[in-house]
């Protein structure tokens, strides 16, 4: 069986960073998925479909190490880091100007 092995990004809708530092062990599907006749719900025929979002692990280290102990190959989809500037609250208040007082000219791309 062939899993994928990757790290949660965060919702478009959340800015914090929860359940973005653990990683999933996910199995691809072996068949296609389709509409069971009778209900029509969708259904798959590989019984690890189930496993999709169950097994968690702390580290890259430990998603590994148990994919391997299964006898599962895998494909590793390592995350885009974002790099985020700190800021502190003041920040938004910072005059970005310089003002030459005595010609009057304005030094720098913002006018008041």
């Amino acid at each position: 069986m062939h899993v994928r092995v990757f790290r949660l990004t965060k919702s478009a809708t959340q800015s914090g960073s929860a359940r973005s530092s653990s990683w999933l062990v996910e199995p691809e599907y072996g068949s296609a998925r389709k509409p069971a006749p009778p209900m029509g719900w969708i259904s798959a025929q590989d019984p690890f479909s189930s496993l999709q979002g169950v097994l968690s692990f702390p580290t890259q280290k430990a998603a590994l190490a148990f994919a391997k102990a299964q006898g599962w190959t895998w494909t590793i989809k390592n995350p885009h880091e974002h790099n985020k500037t700190p800021h502190n609250y003041l920040h938004k208040f910072k005059v970005c100007r310089s003002i030459d007082e005595e010609k009057g000219v304005y030094l720098g791309n913002s006018k008041p």
